[in-house]
């Protein structure tokens, strides 16, 4: 096996291996439906500030549309 024929070979397996992580990523985010989860852990609120306590959702416009 020629030095060429290596490279070249090392080139398409990583080229394959590439694509193989953009496919598992897209699969993923399909079965997700690209929702995103964040959580928070701790909340500080000083005095004369203001917190929501639970659960919060944007209405049908989102976050600023009307």
């Amino acid at each position: 096996m020629s030095f060429r024929s290596r490279d070249l070979d090392f080139e398409y397996g990583a080229k394959l291996a590439d694509i193989c992580t953009e496919q598992v990523e897209a699969l993923d985010t399909h079965r997700r439906k690209g929702q995103q989860t964040v959580v928070v852990e701790h909340v500080h609120v000083n005095d004369g500030g203001q917190a929501i306590v639970g659960s919060v959702s944007a209405g049908r416009g989102g976050v600023g549309k009307k």
